[in-house]
């Protein structure tokens, strides 16, 4: 009788289809539809504060259903090659406030104007 550790090995050699390849084929699934989501979320002509941060921030769509937050506390903790804007924040409310970027709420365009107070955590609800 193989042990446990012998059965993977030896059920991956064989070619048959055990547990472990149905969890790939289910992990495929999964990442493919992430993927499309994410490319969805990517075409919308508006965006929310936080996916904005995200895009400045990696660069990537497949960020855009990851938390800004734990996001970048990941990123400076593991390695800082995936940031590639160190203080999205930062840069997004230059845009605003330089008239490169225009937010909207309720319909309207906000004016450069509309940012100057803003910084930190507090920022004009758009």
């Amino acid at each position: 009788m193989p042990t446990s550790e012998q059965l993977p090995a030896e059920t991956e050699a064989s070619g048959a289809q055990g547990p472990r390849g149905e969890v790939s084929a289910a992990e495929e699934r999964s990442r493919k539809m992430k993927r499309q989501r994410c490319e969805w979320l990517y075409e919308e002509i508006f965006w929310p504060r936080e996916r904005a941060f995200l895009w400045l921030a990696f660069r990537d769509p497949a960020r855009f259903e990851d938390n800004f937050r734990p996001a970048m506390l990941s990123a400076h903790l593991r390695s800082l090659a995936s940031l590639k804007d160190g203080n999205p924040r930062r840069t997004l409310l230059r845009a605003l406030q330089e008239d490169k970027l225009r937010a909207i709420k309720d319909g309207k365009e906000l004016p450069p104007e509309a940012w100057a107070a803003a910084g930190g955590l507090r920022w004009p609800e758009a």
